[in-house]
């Protein structure tokens, strides 16, 4: 009886289930292997990365990144695309807020200024 080679596992989460039931586990996606464990209990277990196929930890992070569902494809935190803060977005944004600003005191001036011009004070009736 020939065995596989012992290796690191590389998962993909899949649908066990029968009848419409829900049952996911991590099953390996290596040819000549069989293995599969279900999602719950993966955490701490050693595995492939998907995207560089390094060696990887199965974390509670892996196991609740997709809207506190295991992620499809498990991948490290190295290879998770993460959203780049660009300087000159940055300073726009301050560049308009900071035009509001300008604009709302200027406006609480002519305000003050109208209110004087009529001579009357603020909060008082007419």
């Amino acid at each position: 009886m020939s065995r596989a080679v012992n290796h690191l596992h590389r998962y993909k989460k899949k649908n066990l289930g029968v009848d419409g039931k829900k049952f996911f586990v991590y099953a390996c996606t290596k040819p000549a292997c069989s293995h599969y464990i279900r999602c719950d209990l993966a955490e701490g277990k050693l595995c492939e990365c998907n995207k560089c196929y390094e060696t990887m930890l199965i974390t509670k992070e892996v196991l609740t990144k997709n809207s506190g569902k295991p992620m499809t494809n498990p991948h490290c935190s190295d290879c998770t695309k993460r959203k780049k803060v660009v300087d000159e977005d940055v300073t726009a944004i301050t560049e308009f807020l900071g035009g509001i600003e300008s604009k709302v005191q200027v406006d609480e001036r002519s305000v003050d200024i109208q209110s004087s011009e009529t001579g009357v004070a603020e909060g008082t009736k007419v």
